[in-house]
């Protein structure tokens, strides 16, 4: 199994709700395929993690990189993977332009690396990748603590 992180950058604004729509016709392909993942949005920038069978991952980076609605797409890690981190997700959006994102202590630091990550040299962009896995675990924890708490009140 292949996992793949690359960023790349809008060339279009997309609403909170372009982004809904987008990410759920693309959990739906992706789960038809068994390929999980998520979908960050910071800012003009996408970050997003593959997950899935080698050839199924390096097919929809093919397509990914002609994909007209963004450019600069830069690979930051490509890995073999024994197993999934985002198992659950077939593809997760995390949308950090909107308002309870905003407390992370990770964004304002992605936020400002963003930009140079796409010239940065190996070690930085390994280093923005755990940043990034960081930040989404945070989300995560959050969200489980949100849910949990929903499903016992």
């Amino acid at each position: 199994m292949m996992r793949t992180m690359y960023v790349s950058k809008a060339e279009q604004a997309f609403t909170h709700g372009d982004l809904q729509s987008m990410c759920f016709r693309f959990a739906a392909a992706n789960a038809r395929v068994e390929i999980s993942g998520v979908l960050l949005r910071i800012g003009n920038y996408f970050v997003q993690v593959l997950e899935g069978e080698d050839a199924l991952v390096a097919g929809l980076m093919r397509k990914i990189r002609r994909d007209h609605r963004h450019s600069s797409v830069t690979v930051l890690l490509t890995e073999e993977a024994s197993s999934r981190v985002f198992a659950e997700w077939s593809m997760h959006v995390i949308d950090c332009d909107q308002t309870y994102y905003v407390d992370l202590e990770e964004l304002a630091e992605l936020r400002e690396q963003i930009e140079d990550v796409c010239s940065a040299t190996a070690s930085k962009k390994e280093a923005f990748a755990r940043l990034v896995v960081h930040m989404v675990e945070h989300v995560r924890r959050r969200s489980a603590i949100t849910h949990a708490a929903a499903a016992s009140g």
